[in-house]
């Protein structure tokens, strides 16, 4: 202590310092509480209309998807070795299952980012029960992110139940591979019959793909839906879909035998820039 004029006492810079440093630590180790069950169940039932099932505090709420535990995710994880301590972006981030998964394995940050207004309303609410720090929910079109992003580069993009639903696929890749050296892919494509939409081309640099075009029409209009934010979308062929990343730069793939689904056919990749993946064993539950 330095008793100044007037009688004053005056604190030196360093019992300052000391000081600051010592409620910093004590801040770090308080224990917030946790939030009662009952609190974080009335949080999830003040939304309606969830798709995905989440398991709060051992009660099993929301809708019919389980996508908090979803195998594809956990396959493409494995393919690049995992999400601990990564920076990741994640586009259509839905209600916030995936986020939550990536959490889960550790990821060190991840900017999640949904175009669907009742979706990302309810990944607010996840965001909120289950502590999700690590986790910011962007609400927009993800596509204008990607390109105008100018930050350091992400270990890697979720790109997981999205590509179908753009106008422009083969760009959306393009302007990936600007920011990130690995994309997770799950995504339907086009085959002989599905989507029913004619064939047409999407261009990207000097380049054209193959695919179908596929209107949403009236479905946009009805409860419940959760795809495009835009009135129709194009599925690449599977070999256009290859030839755009690799044309992007993305020259090695893990990937898993195709499978379909009850809208068609369907591929789970990694794509990257760098001869570093593995094809796990596929686990499905």
């Amino acid at each position: 202590m330095k008793i100044g004029p007037l009688g004053i006492v005056r604190r030196s810079t360093l019992e300052w310092l000391q000081e600051q440093s010592a409620s910093a630590v004590a801040a770090a180790e308080r224990v917030e509480p946790p939030t009662p069950r009952p609190s974080k169940l009335a949080m999830f039932n003040a939304v309606d209309d969830w798709t995905t099932s989440f398991v709060v505090d051992g009660v099993t709420v929301g809708g019919w998807a389980g996508l908090d535990a979803d195998p594809r995710l956990l396959w493409n994880l494995e393919a690049v070795g995992g999400a601990g301590g990564r920076r990741v972006l994640e586009l259509g981030s839905f209600e916030g299952a995936h986020s939550k998964m990536l959490v889960e394995q550790e990821v060190d940050e991840v900017t999640a980012i949904e175009g669907f207004r009742p979706a990302w309303l309810r990944s607010l609410v996840v965001k909120e029960i289950f502590e999700l720090k690590r986790v910011r929910f962007l609400f927009g079109d993800f596509c204008a992110y990607v390109t105008e992003y100018d930050g350091p580069p992400f270990d890697f993009v979720v790109a997981s139940g999205v590509l179908y639903h753009q106008v422009n696929p083969a760009q959306l890749i393009r302007d990936l591979a600007r920011i990130t050296d690995r994309v997770l892919v799950w995504s339907q494509v086009a085959d002989e019959t599905s989507p029913p939409g004619p064939e047409t081309l999407v261009g990207s640099g000097d380049r054209s793909y193959r695919g179908r075009l596929h209107s949403y029409g009236r479905s946009r209009d009805r409860d419940g839906y959760c795809a495009g934010v835009r009135e129709s979308a194009v599925w690449l062929f599977p070999d256009d879909l290859f030839a755009a990343f690799r044309d992007a730069g993305f020259a090695f793939f893990g990937r898993h035998p195709d499978h379909r689904t009850v809208y068609g056919a369907a591929v789970l990749f990694a794509a990257s820039k760098h001869d570093e993946l593995r094809v796990p064993d596929w686990q499905a539950t």
